[in-house]
This record gives C-alpha cells, sequence and structure tokens, in this order.
C-alpha cells in the first residue's frame, strides 16, 4: 500500500513539473507576440484565413475534375442526329415466301402422315380389296347413307333402309344383295338359315340382317329374324320391340318360342328378340336347345335370318356358325384393316362355317359416285333428291 502511495506521489509531482514547463512556454509565446509590431498582428488573421479558403478552392476544383471524367466515361457513343422515320414498306416477313414455305411443309407433312397411315393401316376401301383379303365373292355394296352423295338427312340411329327409304340407293342395294343371294344359295341347295357377321361391332351387320329379312319377307317368303347376340342386342331397336322375352328366356327353358315370338312385324316377318341378358351366352348358343331351336324354326318358315354377335369380338360366334346353313361377312370400308379382315375369315373358316361371300357396308362418296350414279340413279330423279333433302 505504501508502494503504490509513492506511486501516485511521483507521478504527481512529474505532473506539476510539465503543468509549470507549459505555463513557462505561454509566457515565452506571449512575450514574443508583444514584441510584434502591431500591423504583423493585424495582417496575420487574414493570411490565416486565405490560406484555409486557397485549400477549399483546390479541394472543389478536384471534386470537379473528378465528376467531368465520370461523366465523359457513361455518355453514349451513338449521338442523336434526325428523328426516326416509319418505312413505307415492310421490309420482313415476306408474305409470299412464307406462304410458299408453308403449302409446301404442309404438303409434305400431309404426304407423309398418307404414307404412314398405309403403312401401319391397310384398310379395306373397294370391293376388289375385299375380294383380295377374304378370297371370297363381294355379294353387295351399299352406299354410305350417313354422308356424302346419299346422305339422309335426319336419319335416326336405327336407321332401316327398307322401311324408312324403301326408293332410296341403300334399299337398292340390299334388293340387289338379296338378288345375288339367290344365285349363290341356289348353289348350296336347300339354305333354310343364314346369318351376317362381322369382324368388329359399328360395322353394320345388325342393319344388314334386318334389310336382308325384310327383303326376303317382301320377295313372297316366310322369314323370321331372330337375335342371336345377347351381349350388345339391337334388333329390339331398329324394329321397336321389346327387349324380352326372348332367346335368352327360350334357350333357358323359361317360355316357349312361340310365346316369345312377334308375329307379322311387318309383312311375312316375325322376329325373336334377344330376351334379358343371360349369364353365359357362348354356352346357351352351344347348347343343344339352341341346336333345336334352329331346326325347329328352320322347318317352320321358309328362311332363318340370325344376327350373329362379330367374329373377332367375342367367342360366341363360333359356338354357332357351324349350324348356320350360310355365312355372309359385312365388312365398313375404312373401318377395320385388311389384316383383321384375313383373320376373321380364317376363323370363321376354321370354326366350319360356311362364307358364301362377303358384303361392303358404308361406302364413300367418291366409290358410290362411280358404282351407284349410273344403276341406282336410273328411275328416282327429282323425287329421290328431293327425298334427300327433306
Amino acid at each position: 500500500m505504501e508502494r503504490v502511495r509513492e506511486h501516485l506521489a511521483g507521478r504527481q509531482r512529474g505532473i506539476d513539473a510539465s503543468l509549470t514547463d507549459l505555463g513557462h512556454e505561454i509566457e515565452r509565446v506571449e512575450s514574443s507576440l508583444g514584441r510584434l509590431p502591431e500591423e504583423e498582428r493585424v495582417v496575420a488573421e487574414p493570411m490565416r484565413k486565405l490560406a484555409a479558403h486557397t485549400e477549399i478552392v483546390k479541394l472543389l476544383l478536384a471534386r470537379e475534375q473528378e465528376a467531368e471524367i465520370t461523366r465523359a466515361s457513361t455518355q453514349p457513343a451513338a449521338e442523336f442526329v434526325d428523328p426516326a422515320v416509319a418505312p413505307l414498306d415492310r421490309s420482313a416477313p415476306s408474305v409470299p415466301l412464307h406462304m410458299l414455305v408453308g403449302i409446301a411443309v404442309g404438303l409434305l407433312a400431309a404426304c407423309g402422315l398418307s404414307v404412314a397411315k398405309e403403312a401401319l393401316f391397310r384398310g379395306v376401301f373397294t370391293e376388289s380389296e375385299l375380294e383380295a383379303a377374304t378370297d371370297l365373292p363381294v355379294l353387295g355394296a351399299v352406299p354410305d347413307f350417313r354422308r356424302g352423295r346419299y346422305k339422309i338427312r335426319n336419319a335416326s340411329q336405327h336407321f332401316v333402309p327398307l322401311r324408312d327409304d324403301p326408293e332410296g340407293a341403300c334399299a337398292e342395294a340390299y334388293r340387289s344383295l338379296r338378288a345375288n343371294l339367290k344365285f349363290a344359295l341356289s348353289a348350296d341347295g336347300d339354305v333354310r338359315s343364314i346369318a351376317a357377321t362381322s369382324c368388329t361391332p359399328g360395322e353394320g351387320k345388325s342393319s344388314s340382317n334386318v334389310a336382308l329379312a325384310m327383303a326376303f319377307a317382301r320377295s313372297g317368303r316366310r322369314v323370321v329374324l331372330i337375335d342371336c347376340d345377347m351381349r350388345r342386342p339391337t334388333i329390339h331397336l331398329y324394329l321397336g320391340l321389346d327387349l324380352g322375352p326372348g332367346m335368352s328366356d327360350v334357350l333357358e327353358g323359361r317360355v316357349g318360342w312361340k310365346q316369345a315370338l312377334r308375329s307379322s312385324v311387318t309383312e311375312r316377318l316375325d322376329v325373336i328378340t334377344a330376351g334379358r341378358h343371360p349369364h353365359s351366352p357362348s354356352d346357351l348358343l352351344d347348347s343343344p336347345e339352341f341346336k333345336a331351336l334352329l331346326a325347329e324354326l328352320e322347318g317352320s318358315y321358309d328362311l332363318v335370318v340370325c344376327d350373329v354377335p362379330p367374329a373377332m369380338a367375342v367367342s360366341d360366334m363360333e359356338t354357332c356358325a357351324a349350324l348356320i346353313d350360310a355365312l355372309l361377312l359385312v365388312v365398313r370400308s375404312d373401318k377395320a384393316s385388311a389384316r383383321l379382315v384375313e383373320q376373321a375369315t380364317r376363323r370363321l373358316k376354321q370354326t366350319g362355317a360356311n362364307l358364301i361371300g362377303a358384303v361392303l357396308n358404308g361406302v364413300g362418296t367418291s366409290l358410290a359416285n362411280g358404282k351407284y350414279g349410273n344403276g341406282y340413279g336410273y328411275g328416282y330423279g327429282k323425287r329421290d333428291d328431293e327425298r334427300r333433302a327433306g
């Protein structure tokens, strides 16, 4: 503790000595100033202010030069000379050039698509292509009544040509088919049952069966039309009948075929509809009951027309194809590929079906104009045009 006091006392003595020295220096300076002349003391103060202002001016000049350098470095290289004026003519794009390029690209794309479609989907369009695919005679070609020259306005989904447009080209096509069938059936002996099938649904096999049944009935035969397509029945829709009782009820023993028969739907045409959907339509068509029913109907009528399922859709067709005396293959133009038609033909022949010919349905405008324009146009004239337009 004593040592700290001594230390602090020593420092205080040093500070006092410094203060004494400073006091002496102040006295010396003041005495020096007192000895200066009065004029020098008056001038000394403005000189100090001048020196200060000189330094400030130098600083401002230096800052101004820096600002000039910065502004010069940021100015654009281009200088405004004249105002912009809109051109009178367009320089780009070139409309003729772009149109030519677009047309060329469009033609190339269309050709490419056509070649690709032809390579991937070789469809059946004409009778010669159908004959080549099936190796069967083409007994008829039915024009498309929904599009083209022979379009029927306001035709319902279940349009029946012989009933709804008896003087039209489609009705005449089915009459021609009936005439060709008479020659084909006469070569096969006593044919009592006939059916039209197709490769896939939607090709017109049901409408063809209805039209054939009506055509043969109007020629004087007693005809019965039975709906054997119990999975997707349509005969009752074409003829405006109730679905049941029908074939499924008869084959399952719930009713007799005479109780399920719709008599005189049209003149000399009776109908048995499909009935309610059974558990196994294929088993019913392969049953002894169906064989017995078909034989009984063949004994009671001049002709039995069966609406059977499509050949490639389900196996139902395989079970009953051999029981029917004559079978037609209906192919819609540009719907089924040639390969599919060949497969369907081969499959039907393997089941023992008596394929007697093919029918090309829904023939397009160009083919219809060439084939039917001279034949079916005769005798219709203005009445036929007015009926199609109405």
